[in-house]
């Protein structure tokens, strides 16, 4: 077989899907995600439940389908295993080496000794400590990797009701946000027709307002009794969330 050289989209008959953050879970509907799944697939969760968590967390669309389609589930915590090895946030080595356990596009055994080389090869330039983390973690998530059990008919009875994924806000917000840029943040932007769009492809400013995807792990917080006032945050913070005011003491005093 010649090699793939390319990136192509798959959209049915897929045997493998790894959900990498569990936000997504809750934010896309289960349809868009698992459709492409044929029956018997294998699907890998990135999540920090139990099996018994699984039961009650995961949307009633998202077990229906995977019932249905009598998927075999394993899970792992990749956060996890990412700062246990000293990873820190970074998990595309573990999930990759649970890919190439799970997948069978290759022998394990070969599989593994090639990602090994090829992290050697990769972070060799920022020494072997380094190096040897990222393959202590490739070890971990093996270790880690479980196969999850799960009542397959009271899941394919679950409730096929996608009101789960309704966003909740306190109030209504414009129909541009509603009609485009919600479809368009779940992957339903492909229903959209052309006429429903600018003609010169304009936007309308202040959508961030809305567009809150809530993907991240962890959120930062401000240690004031360390802040040196040197205003390097507001620079570089991606979100422009941080404003600084030059503002006096007394000033400081009757602000709102």
């Amino acid at each position: 077989p010649e090699p793939i050289k390319s990136s192509y989209l798959i959209d049915s008959g897929c045997s493998y899907i790894a959900m990498h953050k569990k936000e997504y879970i809750f934010t896309i509907k289960a349809r868009l995600i698992l459709d492409v799944c044929s029956d018997g697939g294998t699907l890998v969760l990135n999540v920090p439940w139990t099996d018994e968590e699984l039961n009650t967390k995961l949307p009633d669309p998202f077990r229906r389908l995977v019932g249905q389609k009598k998927m075999k589930i394993f899970a792992i915590d990749a956060a996890s295993v990412a700062k246990k090895t000293g990873m820190g946030k970074l998990i595309n080595n573990i999930m990759t080496a649970v890919f190439f356990q799970l997948s069978g596009v290759l022998p394990v055994d070969q599989a593994l000794c090639l990602l090994k080389d090829a992290v050697k090869k990769t972070y060799k330039s920022k020494g072997d400590h380094i190096v040897g983390q990222n393959i202590k973690a490739v070890d971990a998530a093996l270790t880690e990797l479980r196969e999850v059990k799960y009542p397959v008919p009271e899941w394919a009875a679950a409730s096929d009701s996608e009101e789960c994924y309704r966003k909740a806000r306190d109030e209504q917000p414009p129909a541009y946000i509603t009609e485009i840029l919600d479809k368009v943040q779940v992957r339903e932007g492909g229903e959209l027709k052309v006429s429903q769009l600018e003609v010169d492809g304009c936007v309308p400013v202040g959508q961030t307002a809305y567009a809150k995807r809530g993907v991240a792990e962890c959120i930062p917080v401000v240690d004031m009794d360390k802040c040196i006032q040197c205003n390097v945050c507001s620079a570089i913070c991606p979100h422009a969330v941080i404003r600084p005011f030059l503002v006096s003491a007394g000033e400081l005093e009757k602000s709102p």
